[in-house]
């Protein structure tokens, strides 16, 4: 989790999928299993921005917000609300681009929200 946190703050969004997609499968009959699966699909929507495919963006960040969200805030370190509006935003206006055919924007190197 915390390599995955390392390589996202880096930009890293391929790598940071597949470090979550890792903790998914340790996690698998656990209770927290949906939320690396959920972070997994996070890093999958960020690889997908930067390959300039809004509908990848809008599915995978739609089902990481949804696996994400269940456990509350904090969770395992991270600020989940914040990630989640964030997400949303992003998820938004991939929808927007996706509808106007028009390529989404260059994407802001933000770090993981840590809890406080």
């Amino acid at each position: 989790h915390a390599e995955a946190i390392r390589l996202f703050d880096a930009g890293n969004y391929f790598g940071a999928h597949e470090a979550w997609e890792t903790c998914w499968a340790f996690a698998k009959g656990t209770d927290e299993q949906e939320f690396f699966k959920g972070l997994a699909q996070l890093g999958a929507g960020y690889t997908h921005w930067l390959r300039g495919n809004p509908h990848g963006v809008v599915a995978l960040l739609g089902r990481a917000l949804a696996r994400i969200g269940k456990h509350g805030s904090p969770y395992r370190g991270l600020d989940v609300d914040i990630f989640a509006h964030r997400l949303e935003d992003l998820r938004i206006q991939a929808g927007e681009c996706e509808r106007e055919g028009t390529p989404l924007p260059p994407l802001a190197l933000e770090p993981v929200p840590q809890a406080r």
